[in-house]
């Protein structure tokens, strides 16, 4: 059975790649044994398909909303910690500076 065939049963099962867990995955190799459609020879290089699929699957829904949420406070104008931190600094020198310009007089 192709790799994409059983990824298609698994999407049957109602289950989301990105959603996988160990105890899924093991669920859904043992029924697909059961069911002839799988070898139980091929059952360790499945597993190993099937979680690396969902590993990337994860990683692909991460850094998409990662890139959303970053996308929605642009436009709403948010600031970022960077942002701040540098506000912080500049804050800072100007205090400095007039603390030095005060001392002065």
């Amino acid at each position: 059975m192709k790799f994409e065939e059983i990824g298609k049963k698994v999407i049957y099962f109602g289950i989301g790649l990105a959603a996988l867990t160990k105890e899924k995955v093991e669920e859904i190799t043992n029924e697909l044994i059961k069911t002839g459609e799988l070898k139980h020879k091929e059952a360790g290089d499945f597993k190993e398909k099937l979680m690396s699929k969902a590993e990337e699957e994860k990683k692909e829904i991460t850094n998409f909303i990662r890139t959303q949420v970053k996308a929605i406070a642009e436009e709403l104008g948010f600031v970022t910690r960077d942002e701040i931190e540098k506000l912080k600094n500049k804050l800072e020198e100007l205090e400095k500076e007039l603390k030095s310009e005060e001392s002065q007089y």
